[in-house]
């Protein structure tokens, strides 16, 4: 806010620099996530259940990180379950950045992956949907994850 402030009174762009000690109480920042993410599936590789917990910290009136909402839509499965947990922390206000719960939900992909001994391209275009997997009523206008996958697995 201060650099937009200064730029409006000056007419010209404006950098604001913070010394790194004042960044953490001055900027918002990741809060610590607690994550469990369980994940079952037929031994060809169909999930058929899929549950993501997190818990998080914020400080009181703020909310928690929003870790399970790629758990949500990401992956096809009919039994389902996730859930958001705040603590209330003396600390400055968590915001969300660069995606914590797809890191987590990705890994435990591919620890099922190990466990069933597939492929981890195929298992995830197996378990690709076309529709909300929380509300199958309502399909995604646009949907292109199986295509990168592929792209990705060209590319690796």
């Amino acid at each position: 806010m201060w650099a937009a402030l200064a730029a409006r009174k000056l007419g010209r762009p404006v950098t604001l620099a913070l010394a790194r000690p004042l960044m953490a109480n001055n900027t918002a920042h990741w809060p610590a996530t607690i994550q469990r993410i369980r994940i079952g599936a037929t031994p060809d590789g169909r999930i058929i259940a899929l549950g993501h917990k997190s818990w998080s910290g914020d400080l009181p009136g703020g909310g928690p990180e929003t870790a399970v909402q790629q758990t949500r839509l990401l992956y096809a499965g009919a039994n389902r379950m996730t859930g958001l947990r705040l603590a209330e922390l003396d600390l400055p206000e968590g915001n969300t950045m660069r995606a914590p719960g797809l890191m987590a939900l990705e890994i435990a992909m591919d620890e099922m992956v190990d466990k069933l001994s597939l492929d981890l391209v195929q298992f995830r275009i197996l378990n690709d949907t076309q529709v909300d997997p929380e509300d199958p009523s309502r399909p995604f206008s646009q949907r292109q994850l199986v295509q990168c996958t592929r792209l990705s697995r060209r590319l690796a």
